[in-house]
């Protein structure tokens, strides 16, 4: 792995998935509604047949053992499809149990969110620190456990409402606690991880294929900071729910009836109370300078990614998404294709309108090549008015069709008017090249995608041309 490369867990948005008309697509949605209803029976059945705090003995010892399979499922889902694909059956799971457990609707709202926080710490830390979903290394395996224990002592706090709405007794509560832990570490640091190192990487190569669009592989500064906002905020709320429980019961009990107990209870509520402000003060104040310095950041990579005149991604981006796409091509034996375009003649457009309506053509011109791209395509601007897109899982004859659809959309109307009301054409050239599997390093790739951009120019501009002699060649 070069330095700098990301190694961690990727992904598919949940709306990006239900948009896409595509027969493997159809495939893996049936194939998480399988996984996705059997979690939810296992955690009816785990409910039903109460597998919270099983006592295990350990020589002297008795261990609390909680058996709870949605959890596993829904981390497994998270890992190869991403965070949605987990905490949608993980909450609904969750809910179910609740429910069934004997908890209120709204107990049961705020107590479905114990799988998700769990789900969600174990996703985001691995994006963070780039654990590889395969957990290859011995490194991998090491973080994966320990974020499995932080995930699970988070998680557990919602155990204070369970423990309470069920009546139980010191011993028994502390048993149930103790089981949330140890079989949440379990599955987590134990189990998971078998399945991840033997499964995963056929699962996640039959997943590349069914989707043809590229996963995402980064997370903004500013969702990062309102995904643990959101994180500190359920944890809160479960524990002063738990808190708040645990002070009714103790006030209902017949000991607490006398007035100096219940002089003391007041005290005891006033303390929390104001422990609880402080503790909401702390936490928006950290969380306030937490979005302010993740804006600052994201602002700054954006800069350093982006052109500042067109907003296009810029060269510097163009080797971390090429490596990205590369490694998928490799891997899953598809092709990937470059369209090389360079605008006809704008060096005197430039010396008959002035620059800055030339900047403005820039612009607008990025606007209709953006809007005559696929989803999946990426647009970069390569230096001055040369332009080169990046077309994943794309074999020459789409790469022509896509490459002709981005020069009528160019040339087909007026960009613009300059400040006397004149029309402004334009037209560009484009060089097509495909190679399948894609090379390591692009040079190649660009080369080939270059020189077609140069014949294209020298036919008499405003055309299209491939790299290959062999391929399909489109032309105004």
């Amino acid at each position: 792995m070069r330095a700098g490369e990301y190694a961690g867990p990727s992904w598919w948005p949940v709306k990006l998935l239900r948009e896409t008309a595509h027969e493997g697509v159809r495939h893996l949605w049936l194939v998480w509604l399988g996984v996705s209803a059997l979690a939810i029976m296992l955690g009816v059945l785990e409910a039903r047949l109460n597998w919270s705090g099983i006592p295990i003995q350990l020589g002297d010892a008795t261990v609390g053992l909680t058996v709870y399979p949605p959890l596993f499922f829904s981390l497994l889902l998270a890992i190869w499809l991403g965070p949605m694909w987990g905490i949608i059956p993980g909450y609904a799971a969750g809910l179910v149990s609740a429910l069934i457990g004997g908890l209120t609707i709204s107990q049961s709202l705020l107590f479905a969110c114990a799988t998700p926080v769990e789900v969600l710490i174990v996703w985001g830390t691995m994006v963070l620190l780039q654990i590889h979903p395969d957990l290859p290394r011995a490194r991998d395996l090491a973080l994966f456990a320990g974020v499995g224990l932080v995930a699970a002592a988070a998680s557990s706090l919602a155990g204070l409402i369970w423990i309470e709405v069920r009546h139980l007794d010191v011993l028994s509560g502390a048993r149930i606690w103790q089981g949330w832990l140890v079989g949440d570490f379990l599955e987590m640091a134990v189990l998971a991880p078998i399945v991840l190192r033997l499964c995963g990487p056929g699962v996640r190569t039959w997943v590349d294929q069914q989707v043809p669009a590229p996963p995402r592989l980064t997370v903004s500064y500013t969702r990062a900071t309102v995904l643990v906002t959101a994180i500190n905020v359920l944890l809160a709320i479960m524990v002063a729910r738990g808190v708040a429980l645990m002070l009714h019961s103790v006030s209902a009990n017949p000991l607490w009836a006398s007035p100096e107990a219940q002089v003391v209870m007041s005290h005891l509520r006033e303390g929390l109370t104001f422990m609880g402000l402080l503790l909401l003060v702390a936490m928006a104040l950290g969380m306030s300078f937490a979005m302010a310095l993740a804006r600052l950041g994201e602002r700054d990579h954006s800069r350093a990614q982006r052109d500042a005149l067109t907003g296009c991604l810029n060269r510097r981006a163009f080797g971390a998404l090429y490596r990205r796409e590369g490694d998928r091509s490799r891997r899953l034996s598809r092709p990937v294709s470059l369209l090389f375009f360079d605008i006809d003649r704008f060096k005197m457009l430039n010396d008959r309108f002035g620059h800055e309506v030339g900047d403005e053509v820039l612009d607008l011109m990025c606007r209709r090549v953006s809007g005559a791209l696929r989803e999946h395509d990426v647009l970069f601007r390569w230096g001055g008015e040369e332009f080169l897109v990046l077309l994943p899982h794309t074999r020459a004859p789409e790469a022509a069709a896509v490459a002709e659809r981005v020069r009528r959309a160019v040339a087909d109307d007026p960009l613009g008017r300059d400040a006397n009301a004149e029309p402004i054409d334009l037209t560009i050239s484009v060089g097509c090249a495909t190679a399948e599997p894609a090379p390591e390093l692009p040079d190649d790739l660009l080369h080939r995608a270059d020189a077609a951009c140069y014949r294209a120019k020298a036919l008499g501009r405003n055309r299209v041309e491939s790299a290959r002699a062999d391929l399909i060649v489109i032309s105004a």
